[in-house]
């Protein structure tokens, strides 16, 4: 099954976890917001391909033994930095299905000369948890100086917004692909039917309940948009204007905090049209998705115009054979 069928997969994944939104326990009192969205169980989904294998050449140890499988993979040549891949699947989907649905992002990457983690993680608030150590072993490794860019899809577009709150001196850069920011706005944001052409709230409110379900009494606090002040990372919000599942709101108000944060960031937000090509959620049109690569081109320029900062080696990922 191709890239394109997969990304569909972790949208299903988010969905039966949003199935029985509306009730279960609620989530710790969260202030003058405690009422604002129910808390929805976390249900995990287990993505797994029977059949799976890393693209030639990957590695799957160098960093050691990880919570979940990661896909490590470098140019011929010394890389630029590191790009941190993040799938999505609303939290809850996991596993290798959803890395392979991850490699066109990163042989986008790979093609700039970058060096490439294409990583899982476990399910619900772990998820980040998980994304944050991975982080830190590649940083720890690579030492100060090689940029990490985080590049992540829908639920992946989340935790890799908050790995640049948490991680601010060390996350240069983000690419967020449909990517909820803010819960609280997100359960009371419309997005169009794809069935009816009405707008709907539905799938939004959902969301935001297993948003909150999955991270309990951190729920507030992994509002990128909340946290936008510790950002200083570039950063690059896209999204199809036919997205199903994510309320164009949510990328303007991330932007918008931002900026309102520091005036002289680096941030973007494109809408893409509608068309045939995939793209988180939705797809769009071939023009729009090379208008989007533009924009990463546009995010990575500093270091690409530059020597190379990472490491000459890396033993197991570049400079030495994979293993």
């Amino acid at each position: 099954m191709g890239a394109a069928a997969w990304r569909r997969v972790a949208l299903a994944a988010a969905c039966l976890a949003l199935a029985g939104c509306g009730g279960g326990e609620q989530a710790p009192a969260g202030g003058e917001y405690a009422d604002a969205v129910p808390a929805a169980p976390c249900v995990p989904s287990q993505l797994d391909d029977p059949a799976y294998a890393a693209p030639p050449g990957a590695s799957t140890t160098a960093l050691g033994p990880t919570a979940a499988p990661y896909e490590l993979q470098a140019p011929a040549g010394r890389p630029r930095g590191v790009a941190l891949v993040i799938h999505g699947g609303g939290w809850v989907g996991v596993g290798t299905k959803q890395l392979a649905a991850m490699r066109p992002d990163a042989a986008r990457w790979l093609a700039r000369g970058w060096a490439t983690a294409n990583v899982d993680y476990r399910p619900c608030g772990q998820s980040l948890d998980d994304v944050l150590a991975l982080h830190d072993l590649i940083r720890a490794r690579i030492g100060p100086d090689a940029p990490i860019v985080a590049v992540g899809a829908s639920a992946g577009a989340h935790l890799a917004l908050m790995l640049a709150v948490l991680r601010p001196d060390s996350v240069r850069g983000v690419v967020a692909m449909a990517p909820p920011t803010d819960p609280v706005s997100l359960g009371r944001e419309t997005v169009r039917d794809p069935a009816t052409g009405a707008q709907t709230a539905q799938p939004p409110r959902d969301l935001a309940a297993v948003w909150r379900g999955a991270f309990g009494d951190r729920w507030l606090a992994v509002s990128p948009v909340r946290r936008a002040a510790e950002i200083r990372a570039r950063v690059l919000l896209a999204r199809a204007t036919t997205d199903p599942l994510i309320p164009a709101a949510q990328l303007d108000e991330q932007r918008d905090a931002i900026r309102d944060a520091h005036g002289s960031a680096w941030v973007r937000h494109l809408e893409l049209a509608p068309g045939p090509v995939d793209f988180p959620h939705a797809t769009v049109a071939p023009a729009e998705h090379d208008r989007f690569v533009r924009a990463e081109d546009a995010l990575a320029r500093p270091w690409q115009d530059e020597p190379p900062a990472a490491p000459e080696a890396f033993p197991g990922w570049w400079g030495a054979p994979t293993g």
